[in-house]
């Protein structure tokens, strides 16, 4: 399975999420929120020993509206729900990539984030990928 397969897959489930505008790649400006972006974080090779792998490891990066936003204080809460129809965990998690089911592991960073020297509300989700194929 290519990288670019991975980040495809993971936006096509994050675009489950009605009314959030996901970016695969960095994009050169964000204009709209909410905002999720998709960002490779690090890869491990050849984990287990027994066959060929690499876990894929993403930063996906939620971005609600700036800092001095009411609605995007009172919003994240459903972002870090782990089930709902705003939840990052549950719409990442509601299906398969390939042959491997991708895993948001944790939340961090929640809050207030600091993206290209701005302020923002939001979080940052570590989602890791195992490719065994």
């Amino acid at each position: 399975m290519s990288l670019s397969t991975v980040r495809a897959a993971l936006k096509t489930r994050l675009e489950t999420i009605s009314g959030l505008l996901v970016y695969a790649e960095v994009p050169e400006a964000i204009e709209k929120f909410p905002v999720a972006i998709i960002d490779m974080a690090s890869a491990d090779y050849d984990i287990e020993l027994t066959s060929a792998s690499v876990d894929w490891h993403f930063r996906v990066l939620l971005l609600l509206g700036d800092r001095d936003s009411k609605t995007a204080h009172t919003t994240l809460d459903g972002y870090l729900a782990k089930s709902g129809g705003t939840s990052i965990k549950a719409a990442i998690e509601g299906a398969s990539v390939g042959d491997t089911a991708p895993a948001v592991r944790r939340a961090e960073n929640i809050g207030f984030i600091s993206y290209r020297g701005t302020t923002y509300v939001g979080a940052e989700f570590i989602v890791d990928v195992v490719d065994s194929s």
